[in-house]
């Protein structure tokens, strides 16, 4: 994989929005909390655009993107929310680029599908973390804390340390392998496509949100049977964010139990619990970066430098 370098003081991060459209008074205190910091912001030319339930049209939206990667002043890209709509302009990324300009990457969600195309197409390291209209991006909050200290170079990410407590171990084992996934309705919608996700030998992350159980399982099964999880060298579970609403009479422990209903056959050494994704204070899960799984410890450990620098 191929590494941005980390972030220095005072340089400049571009604020994109490549899905769902937002109010300028969203993202005002990651303004605020950038121009703190001295880091200049490059704000892309559509992002307050709104059109429906997108932040403007597809080209607009992939030229900003694209204009990000191309400027050579800004070294960090911050996705400003998800919702839906990065799908629609993979076909209009200029990866000839984006592959000569790799760059800190960041956004989750929707996200996803781009985490999964600039692996694909730029072979790029990025990183699934919260985005510029959430608190726990900004560096005084928990999590904003561990995503610029992983964009500065920081090496010391750990689940468990950040959740205060080991992972729950579904299946023991241990496992040695580059960080993937991420939100999981979105890995299922990308089989089939060019940006099937490619998951050997990877240490699997999955969360959701406001998903029933029946659709979890309905997603998993979707891409066993595409062929993408059976290969992979472990599984680091997080929440599917809201699903005891969505049962009749939730038991405790429903979720886990699809978990190790679907995934359990393939072997693998599965972590659950893990803080991640569609949570109030996400842990960013550096993408693309080695780590070793350990079950007996409940945890997950980075072995390599989320960046380009020594580790």
């Amino acid at each position: 994989m191929r590494k941005p370098h980390p972030l220095q003081p005072g340089q400049t991060i571009a604020l994109v929005a490549p899905a769902g459209p937002i109010q300028p008074e969203e993202i005002q205190p990651f303004i605020e909390a950038a121009s703190e910091l001295k880091h200049p912001l490059w704000v892309g030319r559509h992002v307050y655009d709104r059109s429906g339930f997108l932040a403007g049209s597809d080209a607009d939206r992939a030229a900003d993107l694209n204009a990000a990667f191309a400027n050579d002043q800004v070294k960090a890209i911050l996705c400003v929310r998800g919702g839906y709509g990065c799908s629609r302009i993979l076909d209009d990324l200029d990866w000839e680029i984006i592959r000569a300009n790799p760059k800190l990457f960041i956004g989750y969600s929707d996200v996803t599908t781009l985490h999964l195309a600039l692996s694909r197409h730029a072979d790029l390291a990025t990183f699934y973390g919260p985005m510029a209209v959430e608190e726990s991006v900004l560096p005084t909050s928990k999590a904003g804390k561990e995503i610029w200290g992983l964009m500065e170079g920081a090496c010391d990410w750990s689940p468990a340390r950040y959740a205060g407590h080991p992972l729950k171990a579904l299946q023991d084992g241990q496992a040695t392998g580059r960080l993937a996934g991420g939100c999981l309705c979105l890995l299922a919608a990308a089989a089939g496509t060019p940006e099937q996700p490619v998951l050997d030998g990877c240490i699997v992350a999955l969360e959701d949100t406001n998903e029933a159980l029946y659709r979890v399982d309905r997603m998993l099964t979707q891409l066993i049977r595409a062929g993408c999880l059976q290969n992979a060298a472990g599984f680091l579970l997080g929440n599917a964010t809201n699903w005891q609403q969505l049962e009749e009479s939730p038991e405790e422990d429903a979720l886990d139990r699809i978990w190790l209903d679907r995934l359990g056959p393939l072997g693998k050494p599965i972590l659950a619990g893990a803080p991640i994704g569609h949570e109030p204070q996400p842990l960013a899960i550096p993408l693309g970066c080695m780590a070793r799984m350990d079950t007996a410890a409940g945890d997950v450990v980075l072995t390599e430098s989320p960046v380009n620098a020594q580790f």
